[in-house]
This record gives C-alpha cells, sequence and structure tokens, in this order.
C-alpha cells in the first residue's frame, strides 16, 4: 500500500438480493483498480446471499463476508466501516452495479485534485422495462464549493462516491433511518466543501418497485424519518448561515416529497410549520427565493 496506491474498501450492505447480488460482486471484483478489499455485510438476510457471497469469497481472497442480525441499511454500512482497513471508503449498494473503471476514475481524481470525497455519474435503470437513462442531466463536474445554493451541486446519494476515510472519524448513518443519504448528507458535506465531481459514469442504480423505498413510503413513520433529517439539517442550518437558503428548501420539498407519494405528511407538515415557521405556501417559497437570490 503506498501513496499511489491506496487500499479502497468496498462496502455492500446484504439482505435479500439474491437475484441482484452476482451481477453486484461480479462488477466490483472486475474492477480495473485492483486493491480493493470487499466487505460483503450479511445483515441478517433470510435468502441465498450468504451462499452467492461465500462462494465469490472462495474465489477470490479480497471478499470479506461478515454476518450479522438485521440493523437495517444504515446498521449494516456502519458495521462495514467500523472493520474497513482502507485509506477510502466507497459504498455500494447490492442491486447495483459498477462500471468497469468506476474506482480508478475516483481514486484518479482524488490523489491528483487532492479531495477527501469525490463524486461519479450514476445511470439510472428501470429494472421493469430495462431503460437505461442519465440520473441527472447536466450535472455539474470538476472542482466545486458546496456552499450557498450550490450547496446540492453533487447528488446527495452515499453509493456515488469516494470518501477518505477521515470523513467516517466520529461520523456514521443513522441506524434505522429511511433516506439516511440525505441525513448523511447534511451532517457531513457542510465540513467537506470543496469536492471533485468526475465526468464519468460510475455505477448504475437498479429502480425496482419492490425496494425499501417503495414499501416504506405509505408507512405512517414514513414521515418521521424526514423530520429527523430536517432536523439535523437545521442543526448544520444553525452552524453555517450559508445553508439556510438548502436548509427552507428542502423543508418545503419533503412534504411535497410526502403529498406525491400519497404518504401521510400531517405530522411533518405541522413539525416544520411549529418549529421553522415554514409553510407550504407562496410567502414561504418567496422568502426562500429572496434568500437564495441574495445568500
Amino acid at each position: 500500500m503506498t501513496h499511489n496506491n491506496p487500499l479502497i474498501s468496498v462496502i455492500i450492505p446484504i439482505y435479500n438480493v439474491e437475484e441482484y447480488l452476482a451481477e453486484c460482486l461480479e462488477s466490483v471484483i472486475r474492477q480495473t483498480y485492483k486493491n480493493i478489499e470487499v466487505l460483503c455485510v450479511i445483515d441478517g438476510s433470510k435468502d441465498n446471499s450468504q451462499t452467492i457471497a461465500e462462494k465469490y469469497a472462495t474465489f477470490d481472497s479480497r471478499l470479506n463476508v461478515i454476518l450479522q442480525e438485521n440493523q437495517g441499511l444504515s446498521g449494516a454500512r456502519n458495521t462495514g466501516i467500523d472493520v474497513a482497513k482502507g485509506d477510502y471508503i466507497f459504498l455500494i449498494d447490492s442491486d447495483d452495479w459498477l462500471v468497469d473503471n468506476a474506482l480508478e476514475n475516483l481514486i484518479d481524481a482524488s490523489l491528483k485534485h487532492n479531495k477527501h470525497i469525490v463524486s461519479g455519474g450514476i445511470i439510472s435503470f428501470e429494472h421493469d422495462t430495462k431503460i437505461e437513462a442519465p440520473y441527472k442531466k447536466n450535472r455539474k463536474t470538476g472542482a466545486l464549493t458546496l456552499s450557498g445554493t450550490n450547496f446540492f451541486s453533487v447528488e446527495v446519494m452515499a453509493w456515488n462516491k469516494l470518501y477518505h476515510k477521515s470523513v467516517f472519524e466520529g461520523r456514521r448513518f443513522t441506524p434505522k433511518l429511511i433516506h439516511e443519504d440525505e441525513d448523511f448528507y447534511w451532517r457531513t458535506m457542510p465540513y467537506y466543501r470543496d469536492v471533485f465531481a468526475i465526468p464519468q459514469d460510475i455505477i448504475f442504480y437498479r429502480k425496482r418497485s419492490n425496494s425499501i423505498m417503495s414499501n416504506k413510503r405509505r408507512d405512517e413513520q414514513y414521515q418521521e424519518n424526514y423530520i429527523t433529517i430536517i432536523d439535523a439539517a437545521f442543526q448544520e442550518r444553525a452552524k453555517h448561515k450559508d445553508l439556510n437558503f438548502a436548509f427552507r428548501k428542502c423543508a418545503i420539498k419533503y412534504l411535497h416529497q410526502l403529498k406525491a407519494k400519497q404518504a401521510p405528511f400531517g405530522k411533518y407538515e405541522a413539525h416544520v410549520s411549529n418549529e421553522y415557521n415554514l409553510k407550504d405556501s407562496k410567502l414561504t417559497k418567496l422568502t426562500t427565493k429572496l434568500i437564495g437570490v441574495f445568500s
């Protein structure tokens, strides 16, 4: 392990994904960047996922299979982070897969530009129709500063980024939280404003109807997740005044997302109104727009 060939820990939380796991693992194994360890965290999976992961581990010593009782996606990621030996960490969901040179492009950019966080492009893959499309059109690339109205210049996903291990010092994913990536973004990016976004696509994001997101969106507690996230966002906004616009915009965006998904939203709506005096109104939208103009 040298400065020019750092070890990357690839963390894969695994729960009941036997249909997709082989494709994910093969995409990681065949990466053009070879100095990796692959941490397969079997999160109480009840299907054949463990058997599949152990099979791959028998012919590639870079794979390590870790067993634990179900702790959810955040808990599985945290387990992987806790045992990771790498200089860098990359997270991938077990139903997605990587472009062959994804890690090589990310680590090259990190070393060349001396950035702790490097982001790559995402290809959306509709599982039912097999249609591929850019996840985000006209995405910003190059050296970016995440501040003010540009705070969300990169995607909120945790799984399209390479992180230096120091990013996780004293920082983990919030357990049992849906939309944990948005929460992590709010609690991390205010402290790592200077990032680099490579122009290349690095990952295929599988969108499927039976995912966690699809199953949970109409649950009464779904809105509780957004309350947790917006409260964390407010804590960061209190420390970083330039994030006032991003905070206000997100508070209303989350409400719109709940409504659009026909999920219960009354508790969340009351919370942002009572705690932050934000309503789904023309006045709030106008005020937020003015804050963005003058920030």
